[in-house]
């Protein structure tokens, strides 16, 4: 996607930065009738940046989905995932025109409280959308500055990604606890609007906030991949006899579980090719990995193959028998639709909003606590020939269409902003 500097009204957004501090609260504003309402979206990742995954697809295809309603501002690092360098040809003096939203690469000596505070006094908007709960450079910064009310009070919806599922929370417990309990105390989260990706997500935010928390449900858009892969598949490569072509495609951290699948192979009789695709942003769990696949019996093939593109995403999932992913949970799980997208059976855990697979014929949804089972469906997928893996592909094709593809989350998500902008 391409990023052009903007023009004179996008250097007064720039402009922020060099605002002077004003004393007191900023006024809040109301959309005029008939004009684009402003929401300004904080997240610490976004385009041209992908090996963040699911959190940066979830904000871009939102952005290309209702730019023409909304006017999308969004805010964010100049720089991707665990690189020290900025993004080429990004300024960071100047606002970019990112396809339907215009963009602020701030690099991170500019994420503070009072680079924060100027920027939301200054810069015009009707809602303010943070993209994480446990961002300390931009959630935790302005959920504080709205506390003490040194910013414009508009509504303010918060999309926690999964990081309260009880498989999330449990992953440096002490230091999210505290955060939460001192949240609570001082009033952090009062007044807000949470945008739960699922069922499953609304129930983890009331059990972390109480049954009096505004919770508004809205998938993630479906992205351009997969409402063309609900037209229909490419025919798949033939199945090589008695080797199964196993993919592991997510972030490289202790919640997406990779030594868990490779403890699981470890016990898999029969042959495997297993390529593992992601960013390393745990380095020292990535150490841990390895030991583990040096440890892995010659059956098990496995390789570390990097990140990966999104335009490639679908062309490279489409060259395996199955998606590996015995996450320890997912509020949505970006990679199981784009596998399924692609035509690609999946093999998860029972901690995502995908329930049910193996009757569906899709795939399976088995529970961490039971790594017997794993292996067992594994084993029973070598074993499987080519026609049966063929027989899958119309109720994948039928799954994206009714359960992925459906326009039902377009007009959940708009209801999303218009509901939160409509309490303003």
């Amino acid at each position: 996607m391409g990023i052009q500097q903007e023009g004179d009204a996008g250097k007064a957004l720039a402009g922020s930065r060099l605002a002077e501090d004003r004393p007191g609260r900023a006024s809040a504003k109301v959309a005029e009738p008939g004009r684009q309402p402003i929401i300004l979206v904080f997240c610490d990742y976004y385009l041209p940046g992908y090996k963040a995954g699911g959190p940066v697809r979830s904000i871009s295809q939102l952005v290309g989905a209702l730019g023409k309603e909304f006017s999308f501002r969004v805010v964010t690092r100049d720089r991707d995932l665990g690189d020290d360098d900025s993004y080429p040809g990004i300024e960071t003096a100047s606002p970019a025109r990112v396809g339907e939203a215009g963009v602020i690469y701030l690099p991170p000596e500019a994420i503070t409280l009072a680079h924060l505070r100027r920027l939301l006094q200054s810069q015009e908007h009707h809602l303010v959308y943070l993209n994480s709960l446990l961002s300390p450079g931009f959630t935790i910064r302005t959920l504080l500055l709205r506390r003490l009310r040194l910013i414009p009070k508009v509504p303010v919806i918060l999309a926690p990604r999964g990081e309260v599922s009880d498989g999330a929370l449990r992953l440096k417990w002490f230091a999210k606890r505290c955060y939460l309990a001192v949240g609570k105390l001082f009033g952090l989260f009062e007044g807000l609007f949470w945008h739960a990706s699922s069922n499953h997500e609304a129930d983890d935010i009331r059990r972390a906030f109480g049954p009096g928390a505004v919770i508004m449900e809205a998938p993630p858009m479906p992205g351009l991949e997969t409402g063309r892969a609900a037209g229909g598949f490419s025919p798949r490569p033939y199945r090589q006899a008695s080797m199964l072509k196993v993919v592991f495609l997510s972030r490289v951290s202790r919640m997406k579980n990779l030594d868990g699948a490779l403890r699981i192979l470890h016990d898999v009789q029969g042959n495997v090719q297993f390529d593992i695709y992601g960013t390393c942003e745990d380095r020292p769990y990535w150490t841990e990995c390895e030991a583990l696949l040096a440890a892995l019996p010659p059956n098990v093939v496995a390789r570390y193959k990097g990140a990966v593109r999104p335009g490639e995403v679908k062309e490279m999932l489409s060259q395996y028998d199955l998606l590996f992913l015995p996450t320890k949970g997912e509020n949505y799980g970006h990679v199981i639709v784009e596998a399924l997208s692609a035509g690609c059976p999946v093999l998860i855990s029972d901690r995502t909003p995908w329930k049910e697979l193996e009757r569906k014929r899709v795939g399976w949804d088995i529970p961490l606590h039971h790594p017997a089972a794993f292996v067992d469906t594994i084993e029973r997928l070598i074993r499987m020939p080519s026609e049966g893996f063929s027989s899958m592909a119309p109720h994948i094709h039928k799954f994206v269409q009714e359960e992925i593809g459906s326009s039902r989350s377009l007009e959940q998500n708009r209801e999303l902003f218009r509901k939160a902008l409509a309490s303003g």
